[in-house]
């Protein structure tokens, strides 16, 4: 329009007429298009929609890009969301839980590059590509998918949690490129070889449980780990774990271990698992002061006397269920330990369930009294059946 309006002007005028030019041209600007932040934005997934319109207070009325931009956490966890359409809009982003539902598109996501908290848990996602581009992430939370490639997390160098549980993971060489990463979770994948993690020096926690890892070598310089969960692998040698000595959790359960004299100066331990394992000898772990649990269900545990011997040796708790105690220690010492102020799960609920174990490996037999209460409803139940009969056969025969 102005191009025209300059066009007539330079046809119909003199050149001493130059000077309106640029008042003309001023008064031509409010005429131009100029972008706006009252412009309208579409949100296509109507449960994507409730939950923006929930966060921002505004049940009705268009959404428009000035209301996203100020959003700085959005959560939607199990909203039944397909598209996040629109969400781009959200530039000022810090936070973003999205975890439960099934975005089939996460391109408008990549944009987000503020965002220090993502959370993508149970979408069914084969790919994390797309966020590559997310580097401030400090907390990246992508368990129960279906990932198998870790490399578009290589460039996430400000990333301190990281949580990769129940994927198909097996290979773990891009995490070499995260060095500063504090807490890690792998469990329930398909890991077989950590030695990548070897990389990993400032891991506090770390899970890798339900993998199929046979060698813990790798972890043997992580020194500043203080809980540790590798239940459910392969193992069968702790000596790697020797100098771990800021454990403070271990989770060790369903393994090969046979013996925990390894782990014998891990003297800050106040929760150790080691169920499901093949332990005899308790001797070692007398040397823990600070335990507070203790489970040991499922091993081939015979004999308590090294911890009755200890008069130090106090966790709140221990679990022996399962273990084919004699007949000194399922009666004797479990006494002595319970007296000791240690709750002793054996005593009573192997007792309920018979489970003892006597001399020569035969399960102690107890007396079986006959119960009152069932007799009483027997004879109840047997009075209320000759009340029927007799009342049946004095109205009976009149209908």
């Amino acid at each position: 329009m102005v191009f025209c309006l300059v066009s007539w002007f330079h046809r119909g005028r003199s050149p001493q007429s130059h000077w309106l030019l640029p008042i003309l041209a001023f008064l031509c600007v409010p005429l131009l298009p100029s972008p706006s932040t009252a412009a309208v934005v579409g949100i296509p997934d109507p449960n994507f929609e409730a939950i923006l319109r929930d966060t921002l207070g505004k049940p009705e009325g268009n959404i428009e890009v000035s209301d996203l931009a100020g959003i700085e956490v959005l959560y939607a966890t199990d909203a039944e969301i397909l598209d996040v359409e629109g969400i781009e809009y959200c530039t000022g982003l810090k936070k973003l839980g999205l975890h439960q539902n099934r975005i089939g598109n996460l391109k408008p996501i990549s944009t987000l590059t503020q965002l220090e908290y993502l959370h993508l848990g149970d979408n069914g996602l084969s790919s994390i590509e797309i966020i590559a581009p997310l580097t401030h992430l400090k907390k990246l939370l992508l368990h129960a998918n279906e990932i198998t490639d870790l490399t578009p997390l290589t460039g996430m160098k400000e990333l301190t949690y990281l949580d990769l549980a129940v994927n198909q993971i097996s290979d773990l060489t891009p995490l070499e490129k995260l060095p500063q990463l504090i807490a890690l979770d792998l469990r329930l994948n398909k890991i077989s070889d950590i030695a990548p993690l070897a990389h990993l020096q400032n891991l506090i926690g770390l899970n890798i449980g339900e993998n199929q890892v046979a060698d813990l070598s790798p972890l043997a310089n992580l020194h500043k780990l203080k809980r540790l969960y590798a239940y459910s692998n392969q193992f069968r040698d702790l000596s790697p774990l020797s100098s771990l000595s800021e454990l403070i959790w271990l989770h060790l359960g369903n393994n090969q271990i046979e013996s925990v004299t390894p782990i014998a100066n891990l003297t800050n331990l106040t929760k150790l698992v080691l169920d499901s394992n093949k332990i005899v000898d308790v001797a070692p772990l007398t040397v823990y002061k600070n335990l507070e649990e203790l489970n040991l269900h499922n091993n081939r545990v015979h004999d308590l006397t090294p911890f009755v011997e200890d008069p130090d040796f106090k966790p709140q708790s221990i679990v022996l269920l399962g273990n084919p105690l004699d007949k000194e220690a399922a009666t004797t010492q479990v006494e002595q330990l319970s007296d000791r102020g240690i709750d002793v799960r054996w005593w009573r609920s192997a007792m309920a369930l018979g489970q003892f174990s006597g001399e020569g490996g035969k399960a102690l037999e107890f007396p079986k009294q006959p119960p009152a209460i069932p007799v009483l409803t027997y004879v109840l139940m047997a009075l209320v059946f000759i009340g029927i009969v007799l009342i049946w056969r004095a109205f009976g025969r009149r209908v």
